[in-house]
């Protein structure tokens, strides 16, 4: 019948499994008359189908203690639905009942126009709640600027509320009739199971489902990446700061062979160094902004954002938008440096490594996760150990040249969305349309100095400390912990674990507090714990603490409460 499954096994959580079905429909698929149909038929879904009418299908997951929300979850987006269930494995009943759930999801749902006629006002509320925060008023404004003069500008999931309002039963029916066939779905399965036997169940209950006589065509609905340069300017009274976003719109890479694993790689080391740069920036004196950063995220249709982000002050946001132009003009111009791109390979290698090394604690949400989208996207699901072994082999071979070519998808303003919010007060004017394009033409006029970058030291400290003898030494055997008391007084307690591997934790705590502070000085206390942390170490600031520390796997953190203050870290265990 053309269904597709995914099987995979992996023992973190023990005893639970991750099970989703995949529907490769969404909004931009409903005809004129179903506007938010899509959405509305996944609310339905948990309203009652074949084998669990009414409240039976939510009994069930109760019984099993399965909660809406952690375990059980849906989403409607303009390319697919996707239903997720966290299961627990104790009972092979449960397992049935619960693959059962995904058949009758898939085909047997019960649509009862009561049922329909109470969703209604649940979907409409759920409507204007996003319109009373900030972000659902902003993306009101921005999705369609974003996805052009598209089908999918048209097809916003939410819908049109008068149709959600009045539609008739039979065009959500429709819907489902059309697009829930077994032709168009998906099911993964992760979790602590015997694969063969997971796979015969699914076999066993899915096989049993047939597409229509007569299929519909799914057409394929395109976004414009070639456009004329476009400037959206909003404003919000909820809005604390400005911020303003460039939108590069382009073709998305494929990635399922290995020169597209290789081009992944030197495309996050370009986007890596880039946000070094810009993190910088923000520690200069004075900051040009108050954070910027570059990533990539994918719209829909084959299409891909580059996107770049700035905060800044109020009134400051077109003098912020301009200094992080210039920094990307300054990587266009002269590109990245040697030792920028040894240490961010080296960053990458580590991260791989460690990823390999935990590969056994990854949790089975994650795993799916990923299935879904590389099902979704036509792309290859690779494992942690395929990931390290290409990643050992590509990143040697990668060069300078080849990164900073990635400089190159920003040559060019075609495709470019340029995106300024800000908050609705009268004393503060945002830059308009023409004084945004007047930005983009100044940098392309202004000369910049190459990037400077002082000498970084390899290690943090050059005079090791010898160990000290320590006054006491017990082993707690209820609690297989050493107690360990130092000669500064310092009670040091260590316990071997395996529950993740390759980590160690490491906290500290002692008595006193913002409370052993003057009234006065409460601020102070209360905010110490943030400066530590945009603070250096010994002679280093933090923007080169970073650069020492990009190969190693490891945080450190401080803290302060009303009655103690702590510090804590975790690092890999050869970066203890």
């Amino acid at each position: 019948n053309g269904l597709n499954y995914y099987l995979v096994p992996n023992t973190e959580p023990h005893d639970r499994a991750e099970l989703a079905l995949v529907i490769e429909a969404g909004s931009v698929l409903e005809d004129d008359d179903q506007l938010g149909l899509a959405h509305f038929l996944e609310h339905m879904l948990f309203n009652g189908t074949k084998n669990f009418p009414n409240q039976e299908l939510i009994n069930f997951l109760e019984t099993v203690g399965m909660e809406y929300g952690p375990d059980v979850n849906a989403y409607t987006s303009f390319d697919e639905t996707v239903y997720t269930l966290t299961i627990p494995l104790d009972d092979p009943e449960t397992t049935q009942k619960a693959l059962q759930v995904l058949v009758d999801w898939a085909a047997f749902a019960s649509l009862d126009p009561t049922e329909i006629d109470k969703e209604r006002g649940v979907i409409v509320e759920e409507w204007r709640t996003r319109l009373e925060n900030v972000n659902g008023r902003l993306n009101e404004k921005i999705i369609p600027a974003l996805y052009g003069k598209s089908r999918y500008s048209e097809r916003l999931p939410i819908g049109d509320m008068d149709i959600v309002r009045n539609a008739p039963y039979e065009a959500l029916q429709r819907f489902y009739d059309k697009w829930y066939r077994p032709d168009l779905m998906a099911v993964v399965a992760v979790g602590d199971f015997d694969v063969s036997a997971m796979e015969e169940q699914i076999r066993s209950v899915f096989s049993t489902l047939s597409n229509p006589a007569e299929t519909a065509q799914k057409e394929e609905y395109s976004i414009a990446y070639d456009a004329e340069p476009e400037y959206l300017v909003i404003t919000d009274p909820e809005l604390s700061v400005s911020v303003a976003q460039v939108v590069y719109k382009r073709p998305a890479k494929e990635f399922s062979t290995v020169q597209d694993f290789a081009d992944d790689l030197a495309r996050g080391l370009f986007s890596r160094m880039l946000n070094i740069r810009l993190d910088d920036l923000t520690r200069a004196d004075p900051a040009p902004f108050l954070q910027a950063s570059y990533g990539i995220s994918s719209l829909a249709a084959g299409v891909e954002a580059l996107n770049f982000g700035v905060f800044s002050q109020e009134g400051e946001i077109r003098s912020a938008l301009s200094a992080m132009l210039a920094e990307l003009e300054r990587v266009q111009a002269y590109g990245f440096n040697d030792a920028e791109l040894a240490r961010a390979k080296a960053a990458f290698l580590a991260n791989f490594e460690q990823n390999y090394n935990q590969r056994a604690d990854i949790d089975s949400a994650s795993i799916s996760s990923g299935l879904v989208s590389t099902h979704l996207d036509g792309s290859v699901y690779t494992s942690m150990a395929t990931d390290l072994e290409l990643a050992q082999q590509l990143l040697d071979i990668i060069d300078l040249k080849t990164v900073n070519s990635y400089s190159d998808e920003f040559a060019n303003s075609a495709g470019r969305l340029v995106l300024v919010a800000g908050p609705e007060k009268e004393d503060l004017v945002l830059p308009n349309e023409a004084e945004l394009a007047k930005v983009f033409d100044d940098i392309e006029n202004i000369q910049v100095a190459e990037y400077q970058q002082k000498d970084i030291a390899e290690s943090l400290m050059t005079d090791i400390p010898s160990p000290r003898a320590s006054l006491s030494r017990e082993h707690i055997d209820s609690l297989d912990v050493e107690h360990v008391v130092l000669a500064n007084g310092i009670n040091l307690y260590i316990k071997k674990t395996d529950f993740v591997a390759d980590q160690v934790l490491l906290s500290g705590v002692s008595y006193g507090g913002s409370s052993v502070y003057e009234d006065s000085d409460f601020q102070e206390a209360n905010m110490i714990s943030g400066i530590v942390q945009e603070s250096g170490v010994a002679n280093f600031d933090l923007s080169e603490l970073e650069k020492i520390l990009a190969a190693k796997n490891l945080s450190v953190g401080v803290s302060i409460g009303n009655l103690s203050e702590g510090i804590s870290g975790s690092s890999s265990k050869g970066d203890i």
